[in-house]
């Protein structure tokens, strides 16, 4: 029993461990770095500098709220749907508009697909999607939003 005991702490011990390096600070050794006042290269890219910067390059997360004030049309926060990050219902003139944000344009597809048996007029962008109840108002949306009607 006792040496059981002792193997469940060293795995536990070594589990902390690695997850401990998968959580630490993900600035490269000192080593890679160009010296202070140079031009030096850095050094190689490790997978946590390549996901650091390609997270510092993605666009910004979209939201319902900043997608309903750009296109005029006042509402609120409605909770999740199906696909779903985030969905809000608002009035554009005297049209119901649903909006939904997804975490990517793989989820905001699938949202629209399974949204089209409802019928409605339907307008996409990165990551958002809206569904208008007559086409005057998608078009509306569309040109405040910089969106395209599917």
């Amino acid at each position: 029993m006792l040496i059981l005991a002792v193997a469940s702490v060293v795995i536990l011990a070594t589990g902390a461990a690695i997850i401990g390096g998968l959580l630490a600070p993900s600035s490269p050794p000192a080593a890679q770095q160009p010296a202070a006042g140079t031009s030096g290269t850095p050094g190689p890219l490790t997978p946590t500098t390549a996901a650091t910067e390609a997270a510092a390059v993605a666009p910004a997360d979209v939201r319902v709220t900043a997608l309903m004030s750009q296109a005029g049309c006042p509402g609120k926060i409605v909770g999740t749907q199906l696909y779903a990050r985030e969905t809000g219902r608002c009035t554009l003139g005297q049209t119901e508009v649903t909006v939904a944000t997804f975490t990517d344009d793989q989820l905001r597809d699938q949202w629209v697909s399974a949204a089209k048996q409802y019928g409605g007029t339907f307008v996409v962008g990165d990551r958002w999607a809206a569904m208008a109840d007559s086409p005057d108002a998608a078009r509306v949306l569309a040109d405040k939003l910089d969106g395209r009607r599917v």
